[in-house]
């Protein structure tokens, strides 16, 4: 007796196959059962443009996504039956709808929002806004390049001589001598090549081997504003290379005031 060794026990490949395919096609569909979709658009409710990057999720569930350029979305895979909608955007009003989701279905929703405003917390700027209104009025109308420090703005910062007032005007540098300002230089240009006058009258000079003046001298406490112009006009002195620095005292009141100031520093550059 013989046998035909052809013959095998072993399933063929093709049989496996079919197999294998056959169980993903089943579980394919045991996915799809039960299942729908949901697709439309969002948009404002007055202009009908769309709404880009809308937030659209089903609520109670993490299934959800963003609106694209045009304002349109698609949620795959909702189990069937009554949902709830969320659509929200920045600047509009939320909008919850109910929608039935049906099996193996594709239904069209629509939104569109209201625009609504963003309320916050009250913010009031006062006296800070108020003291340096003079002072902008005065660059605007001025027929030179200037800056100006309000009174006001000198009481609010914390600077214990003129140098240090002006020293945060933009385009000027501080000259320090053991820690404290004594000169400030004007676009680049050393102090001596500045004019320094109260109230209008010319300064004399406070060293002893240039004119600049040492405006560590002068108390902040003292000025009702400081204006520097960095640019002559034929009515100004000629020897104002780096700027005219003015200085304006304080008026005496009229009735009784007093006031008290106390002020401390420390250093360690002079030892």
């Amino acid at each position: 007796m013989s046998f035909d060794s052809s013959c095998s026990s072993k399933p063929s490949n093709k049989i496996i196959y079919s197999f294998l395919i056959g169980v993903i096609f089943s579980l394919q569909f045991l996915m799809a059962q039960g299942s729908g979709s949901i697709k439309g658009t969002v948009a404002d409710a007055q202009t009908g443009e769309f709404l880009p990057a809308s937030n659209i999720i089903i609520k109670g569930t993490s299934i959800g996504c963003v609106a694209d350029l045009d304002g349109h979305y698609f949620l795959r895979n909702i189990t069937a039956g009554a949902v709830t909608i969320k659509v929200s955007y920045l600047g509009y009003t939320t909008i919850l709808r109910d929608v039935t989701v049906l099996e193996n279905k594709e239904i069209e929703v629509n939104f569109k929002l209201s625009a609504t405003s963003l309320q916050g917390e009250t913010v009031v700027v006062t006296a800070q806004a108020r003291g340096q209104e003079a002072a902008i009025n005065q660059q605007i109308t001025s027929n030179t390049i200037s800056n100006i420090v309000s009174s006001d703005r000198i009481k609010e910062l914390p600077d214990v001589n003129a140098a240090e007032s002006i020293g945060r005007l933009p385009g000027i540098s501080i000259d320090r001598n053991n820690g404290e300002a004594t000169g400030v230089a004007i676009r680049g240009l050393d102090p001596k090549y500045n004019t320094v006058t109260v109230n209008g009258v010319l300064l004399p000079a406070t060293s002893s081997d240039n004119r600049s003046v040492d405006l560590s001298l002068v108390s902040s406490n003292l000025l009702d504003g400081i204006e520097v112009k960095k640019a002559n006009t034929p009515d100004m002195d000629a020897d104002a290379l780096g700027g005219t620095i003015d200085l304006r005292l304080k008026e005496a009141p009229e009735e009784f005031q007093s006031n008290l100031s106390v002020q401390g520093g420390y250093n360690q550059l002079n030892k």
